[in-house]
């Protein structure tokens, strides 16, 4: 599920152009119009990616004769 979501935001981004200044465009109304530019070869960066391996403690289970008192509560 992690990977997908990636995947879809992803999909969104827009790493090789940037929104450039806005123009004004007047005809019946006013309005900006934003315009998008490549990214240049200087505004490029790169993306690193890292993977750490954790091992996680876990609690036992609690005895059953405990559970089923706490459930007749």
């Amino acid at each position: 599920m992690l990977g997908a979501e990636v995947v879809k935001v992803s999909q969104t981004l827009r790493t090789h152009r940037h929104r450039a200044e806005p123009t004004l465009v007047e005809s019946v109304g006013r309005y900006w119009l934003y315009y998008y530019e490549l990214v240049s070869e200087l505004q490029r960066t790169k993306i690193s990616v890292a993977e750490t391996t954790m091992t996680l403690p876990l609690t036992p289970f609690p005895a059953l004769l405990g559970v089923e008192r706490e459930r007749a509560e």
